[in-house]
């Protein structure tokens, strides 16, 4: 889509600066559903609705974008030590997804790791009760509760 969005930006700008080429262009491609003189009269109207199509599209998509890579920043900013944002965007994602149990799994090493060990806990029990979990997510999650029981142990 973004590639699209670039091609109309493309072709709104060439209706500005270059309604020729731009004309033998599209009698090219498809003499059916362009007029000449129509595109040529109305060239910087039909370029400005090229470009703020493209504009729509490109930024829709970009805001998409942003949204699948969210868990990745969260994984990338738990790696980095920044927790605070870690816990941020696991609680943004978490909120609009529910059942995502990657982004839960997350959330409760975060909390393990900044010591709120009943947070951790009380995180990784939802997880242990989702029907959609795997093994690999299992082992993890007993993992952590055996380590949680320690650390409280050691509070205490």
């Amino acid at each position: 889509m973004i590639v699209l969005g670039i091609i109309l930006f493309v072709i709104g700008l060439g209706f500005f600066y270059w309604p020729n080429i731009v004309v033998r262009f599209l009698e090219q491609v498809e003499k059916v559903f362009f007029n000449k003189r129509f595109l040529i009269l109305q060239n910087k109207k039909i370029g400005l609705v090229f470009i703020l199509i493209s504009i729509i599209i490109i930024f829709t998509n970009i805001r998409m974008i942003t949204q699948k890579n969210l868990f990745y920043k969260a994984y990338t900013n738990f790696y980095s030590h920044n927790f605070v944002s870690t816990e941020k965007i696991c609680l943004d994602i978490v909120n609009k997804q529910p059942d995502n149990i990657d982004a839960w799994m997350l959330l409760g090493k975060t909390y393990f790791v900044t010591g709120r060990y009943l947070l951790a806990k009380s995180v990784f029990m939802r997880i242990k009760n989702m029907h959609n979990i795997s093994e690999k997510n299992k082992k993890e999650v007993e993992k952590y509760f055996v380590l949680i029981d320690k650390k409280l142990e050691k509070q205490k």
